[in-house]
């Protein structure tokens, strides 16, 4: 029975799919399989003991002896790590290779495990020229859209921060980057949504390619069909020859739709369509077209409030808010006025050649207190002007800025009594007005029902608001 089990196991390794070889630790080959044998040509009865790792694996011979046969020896398993196996005609295959240790008769051998990628590289690579292509295919569009030519340009995302409460969001940029999924980012005006959206697609798979962009707020509502799908000549008056939409345009990379909140209704249930079934048609036309595009949506309006004032339709916002990432405002982020500040300066210097070095203490305070209801968008607009009026190497901001008016809006340091009715107020509304149970306020909060009641009583909180 013995004789025969080793029989069985020779012949089961001798016809697997698969190269499997034995090498000892001078890289030596003791064993190869059928496979192996077929697909190199080095044949074990010429004479194995001559062949070794250097032979087959050039690549990987150092690697396997300085590195790998030490590793394997204090019990690590290499797994698809990719080189290139030569043949005795001296024709390269690309394998993925992944060994273990063995022990037999009190010796040790690097059982190693071969697979030929050559399809897989082949797809590979028709992949890549595919998206070449439409790289190509999106450049010569470009002449028709100003806004993608400005994306283009544009080199690297400068999102700036030390705070520890932006630190929660940027960390929910980095966990969606590489998956798939639809992503809605809400948030104030000027808070920097596109700058998250662009960290997303640079973060993600698809970063090769162009992320395009559409603002859903700047076109009349007859044009943003055409926009996002395109259209067929003589699909409408004036539609002189057909034009690529943005989904097509945005291929196997990100879409943007900047204020989704602004798109009519029924464009909203178009955009449903897409997201549901990944096909969708040219304005005019009859031919189907499949979408290989990645969703991120922005906006600043209360989708929940549109959707009960019929505005907005609630499946379209469930499609969208997969992954829902909330950018807080500059008031709540307050560390990252200073290096902001630093940040345009710097920039402005160079716009209107100046040499500003650093900002007045007071005025540094001030911004520190400041409400910026316009969020970073207003802070920039305030240190270009700053720039521009400074003759000197130190900054200073406008007089204006802070009259006795905006003095008194100045964000003071909270009692602890705003501090924790502003908290529970959070809850309330993340809960809908619900206090109790495993959806309820208290259960967020960590607190007991009835306290969490005496509580918002003290406060004046009242759930119906919410």
């Amino acid at each position: 029975m013995h004789k025969e089990f080793n029989t069985l196991t020779r012949q089961s390794l001798d016809q697997a799919p698969y190269m499997l070889l034995w090498l000892g630790a001078d890289g030596s080959l003791i064993y190869g399989n059928i496979s192996f044998q077929k697909n190199t040509g080095y044949l074990l009865e010429e004479g194995e003991k001559r062949w070794n790792i250097s032979s087959f694996l050039p690549d990987y011979h150092k690697n396997f002896l300085t590195q790998d046969w030490p590793a394997l020896k204090n019990g690590v398993t290499i797994k698809d790590r990719e080189t290139y196996l030569k043949t005795r005609s001296g024709i390269s295959i690309p394998v993925e290779l992944s060994a273990s240790l063995i022990h037999f008769k009190k010796k040790e051998y690097a059982c190693v495990l071969l697979y030929n990628i050559t399809r897989k590289k082949k797809n590979q690579a028709e992949v890549k020229l595919y998206l070449k292509e439409m790289n190509n295919k999106h450049r010569s569009v470009l002449k028709e859209n100003q806004h993608l030519k400005e994306i283009l340009k544009s080199d690297q995302v400068n999102i700036i921060s030390v705070d520890p409460a932006y630190q929660k969001v940027l960390a929910q940029v980095e966990k969606v980057a590489n998956a798939p999924t639809t992503v809605l980012i809400m948030g104030e005006t000027g808070t920097g949504k596109e700058l998250l959206a662009k960290a997303i697609h640079r973060l993600s798979p698809q970063s090769d390619n162009l992320m395009v962009t559409i603002n859903c707020s700047t076109l009349p509502a007859q044009l943003i069909e055409s926009e996002l799908f395109g259209h067929e000549k003589g699909a409408f008056t004036g539609a002189y020859k057909q034009k690529i939409g943005k989904f097509e345009q945005a291929a196997y990379s990100t879409l943007f739709l900047d204020e989704v909140g602004e798109l009519p209704l029924e464009l909203q249930a178009k955009l449903l369509r897409v997201l549901q079934e990944g096909t969708f048609e040219r304005l005019g036309g009859n031919h189907t077209i499949h979408s290989h595009t990645r969703i991120i949506a922005a906006t600043n309006r209360d989708l929940k409030q549109m959707i009960r004032n019929g505005q907005f339709r609630e499946d379209l916002f469930y499609r969208l808010h997969v992954f829902p990432i909330y950018n807080i405002p500059l008031r709540e982020r307050r560390e990252d006025i200073p290096p902001l500040i630093n940040f345009f300066i710097k920039k402005y210097n160079k716009k209107h050649n100046k040499n500003i070095e650093r900002i007045f203490s007071d005025d540094l305070n001030n911004l520190m207190g400041y409400p910026f209801l316009g969020n970073i968008r207003e802070l920039e607009n305030m240190v270009e002007r700053a720039v521009i009026l400074t003759t000197g190497k130190t900054l200073r901001i406008h007089p204006e800025y802070f009259n006795e008016k905006e003095k008194r809006n100045l964000v003071k340091f909270k009692t602890m009594e705003e501090m924790q009715r502003d908290h529970i107020r959070k809850a309330l509304k993340r809960t809908l007005g619900r206090v109790s149970g495993n959806t309820g306020a208290a259960q967020l909060l960590g607190m007991n029902d009835k306290t969490l009641r005496s509580r918002m009583k003290k406060l004046g909180i009242s759930r119906n608001d919410y």
